[in-house]
């Protein structure tokens, strides 16, 4: 669980080393995979951060690379789940899961991401 403090909110040690630790050089997969930069890893953080202020009972995501550059941030809610891609602090992909199973992409702004994570509700999990 986060800590609020009076001007910023401090994640657990723990789920910053695991986002950070998601650098990666190009082609990491050995089949052509984008990097992840430093970058891209603290913008998700700074996501994370943003969308439990608005938030604040908000479960921690699960982190992981993204083969398109991005750091993956993923919420399940019983058999649904929701992805945030953040490649910078003004660009993520939002994938759902929709009731055939399939995955529906959303390009949205970080301020819409957080609007679609509220409506799916995964602190109901």
């Amino acid at each position: 669980m986060a800590v609020q403090h009076k001007h910023s909110l401090v994640l657990p040690a723990q789920f910053e080393q695991r986002v950070r630790s998601l650098e990666r050089e190009e082609d990491w997969d050995g089949q052509e995979a984008d990097p992840i930069t430093a970058d891209t890893c603290e913008a998700a953080l700074q996501f994370v951060r943003q969308l439990l202020r608005s938030i604040p009972d908000l479960p921690l995501p699960i982190p992981a690379p993204s083969v398109y550059g991005a750091v993956s941030l993923r919420w399940m809610n019983g058999d649904r789940d929701l992805a945030i891609y953040v490649f910078s602090p003004d660009r993520v992909e939002t994938y759902y899961q929709q009731s055939d199973g399939r995955y529906a992409l959303v390009p949205t702004q970080p301020a819409e991401a957080t609007e679609l994570l509220r409506a799916f509700s995964p602190q109901q999990c």
